[in-house]
């Protein structure tokens, strides 16, 4: 890469970009201010070209080598000149790189297959959905519900927005401010352009690979940035059923995004439920989906719940290419698709995500879920249990699949080092849940008398033991006075004491219960 390259998808890319459009054609006739002002300009350009690009997908696109800069208001204030074009702010500008197929297989109709093209020669269709599926975001976000007049509520994500609509309502949120000069009309609805997604890991091999070139600051600020859409990009719910003879802890993840969760590449790109059991003496006595922050090493146990997609080779192809069948990171050589369990956005239906090549793949999803539930069945003596749910930008498989299958070159090794030097791409928490076992009736009376004594910003509780008791659940309201919460279960202990640190004082006032827990 030339120092130019490094810098990225510049400001001069974006703004320069040509809705392609067949000769003749206006996509936005009534739209009188484009008609009036750039249609005309746009055509022109784009009779210059010898193929104009049939879609915005698979990286096509249209970028005018005029000095001219296109952006979505009409009459502003800039130091170069400026036309209107209604594309850049709508969401098929960004399916341009983010809706990618690979054009060296074609979709088979008679056996709904991916069969590859004879060698050295272009693909029969240059329509990306005649080609295999190789990201699909946009599209996922094309048929949900985002994409609807009504859109989402999703304050959390859309700045001066409390409905969003396009990826720009969520990836550059609605800000107040002047644009391109201070002389520009203040606007309460200027998109940032932060452009935030979830990675933040590549930032880290940025700086690391070229300290001398890069604002560490500013890198450090995009990461954060990317945690703050991770923590709001799913919720987690958690409860536990003790009405069956197993006791079950059943955790709901649900899809806060427009898009499957995750989406994009597959390179490694993953999600996973991290569940752990304590007993009441707060001894952890089970884990599922325990990750060694040393190693980078992902436990698959029984128990694990991982949210990704798996393309790979079928034996045919494998055979051909002297490659294992199976699912596998050769994303090039990937003719079909083992297993996809990424959670569906909201207005998701099945027909619909197969149409866009990105279908439901060795699970079920219902016409309309955006959730998905996982039980847990737990252990005997499970008093307290926490899921929690992780983000992980790419897998030690996958960068020890760069390093190992790189023979050409050193860069697989130079990736491999970069990963390992900057944190070996650490999982980043989304979300997390806690709940305490409610224990069974045991007829064992309640301690008394309860004696509360309050400290400097805590409140200690004391009662003397109840004869058989296995231990005791602390429970507690607290809030303004008159408006108290509903009893909570805070903590259990097999002490006769326990010290609330919380201050609920803070609050207003706090209630608290102490019950005997069965032998």
């Amino acid at each position: 890469l030339i120092a130019a390259d490094r810098e990225g998808v510049q400001c001069a890319f974006c703004h320069q970009l040509v809705a392609p459009a067949a000769l003749g054609s206006n996509l936005w006739p009534q739209d009188s201010i484009y008609t009036a002002n750039t249609w005309s300009t746009d055509q022109s350009y784009l009779a210059t070209l010898a193929q104009i690009p049939p879609t915005t997908a698979n990286g096509m696109y249209v970028v005018d080598s005029n000095f001219s800069r296109r952006g979505p208001f009409h009459g502003t204030v800039s130091p170069h000149p400026e036309r209107y074009s209604p594309v850049h702010s709508e969401s098929r500008l960004c399916g341009t790189c983010h809706d990618v197929s690979n054009p060296v297989f074609t979709l088979d109709a008679a056996s709904g297959r991916y069969l590859p093209n004879p060698f050295d020669q272009a693909a029969p269709e240059a329509d990306p959905r005649s080609q295999f599926p190789i990201e699909r975001t946009y599209s996922e976000w094309l048929v949900s519900e985002y994409n609807t007049a009504g859109g989402v509520l999703a304050p959390q994500f859309g700045g001066n927005l409390s409905v969003v609509r396009t990826c720009q309502d969520c990836h550059m949120r609605d800000v107040t401010g002047r644009g391109a000069s201070m002389t520009s009309p203040q606007r309460d609805n200027l998109p940032l352009h932060d452009f935030t997604g979830g990675n933040t890991t590549v930032p880290l091999w940025v700086a690391q690979q070229y300290p001398a070139e890069t604002d560490v600051a500013a890198l450090q600020d995009g990461i954060t940035r990317a945690r703050y859409m991770l923590q709001h990009a799913a919720s987690l719910d958690l409860s536990i059923d003790d009405a069956g003879p197993i006791p079950l802890a059943r955790v709901r993840v649900t899809n806060e995004t427009g898009h499957k969760l995750p989406s994009g590449y597959p390179e490694g790109r993953r999600i996973w439920l991290n569940l752990r059991v304590w007993d009441i003496n707060d001894q952890l006595i089970h884990e599922s989906g325990a990750y060694d922050s040393l190693t980078a090493d992902l436990d698959h146990d029984a128990q694990l719940k991982i949210y990704h997609i798996e393309p790979g080779l079928t034996p045919g192809l494998a055979a051909v290419v002297q490659q294992d069948a199976g699912p596998g990171f050769h994303f090039v050589q990937n003719d079909t698709i083992y297993y996809d369990n990424r959670i569906p956005p909201r207005g998701f239906t099945n027909q619909a995500f197969r149409e866009i090549q990105s279908p439901v793949v060795g699970v079920d999803y219902q016409d309309g879920q955006y959730w998905d539930d996982t039980e847990y069945p737990l252990p005997a003596g499970a008093a307290r249990v926490e899921a929690r749910l992780f983000y992980q930008t790419t897998s030690r498989e996958y960068m020890d699949f760069l390093r190992d299958e790189n023979v050409t070159d050193n860069t697989g090794q130079l990736a491999w080092d970069l990963w390992n030097q900057t944190g070996r791409s650490a999982p980043e928490l989304m979300a997390s849940a806690s709940a305490l076992r409610e224990p069974t009736s045991s007829g064992l009376p309640a301690p008394d008398p309860l004696s509360i004594l309050r400290l400097s910003g805590q409140i200690r509780l004391s009662w003397p033991p109840v004869s058989g008791a296995a231990g005791y659940t602390v429970y507690r309201a607290s809030g303004a006075e008159g408006a108290l919460r509903v009893m909570e279960a805070v903590a259990t202990t097999t002490d006769t004491t326990w010290t609330d640190s919380q201050n609920p004082l803070l609050r207003g006032v706090a209630l608290y219960q102490v019950r005997t827990l069965n032998p």
